[in-house]
C-alpha cells in the first residue's frame, strides 16, 4: 500500500439530479493527497449495499446515471475505510 493511505476526507460534497443523472461536487481533502476518494452509495445512513467506486484523482466532480431510488452517499478517504465526507441523500426519480 501507498504511503499516503491514511488522506484527509473529502468535504462540502453535494449532489444534483438532472433525470436519472446525479453530479456529485466536493472539495479534496485538506492534505492534498493525490489518493482519490471512493463513492460509497447505500440504501440507509451509512450503509455501502449499493456502490463503491473510486472517483478520478484530483477531480473534485463525478457524474454517474443511476436507477430511480433514494440512496445515501458520501466519500471515503484513502485506501481504505477511512474518513468520510458527509453523507447526502439522492433521490433519483
Amino acid at each position: 500500500p501507498r504511503a499516503d493511505c491514511d488522506a484527509d476526507p473529502p468535504t462540502g460534497l453535494t449532489a444534483s439530479v438532472s433525470g436519472r443523472v446525479v453530479t456529485f461536487a466536493w472539495t479534496p481533502g485538506a492534505d492534498g493527497s493525490d489518493w482519490p476518494p471512493r463513492l460509497v452509495a447505500g440504501t440507509s445512513p451509512g450503509a455501502s449495499d449499493v456502490a463503491s467506486l473510486e472517483m478520478p484523482a484530483y477531480s473534485p466532480s463525478f457524474a454517474i446515471a443511476a436507477p430511480p431510488g433514494t440512496y445515501y452517499v458520501r466519500l471515503a478517504a484513502g485506501c481504505s475505510s477511512q474518513p468520510t465526507s458527509n453523507e447526502v441523500v439522492v433521490v433519483v426519480p
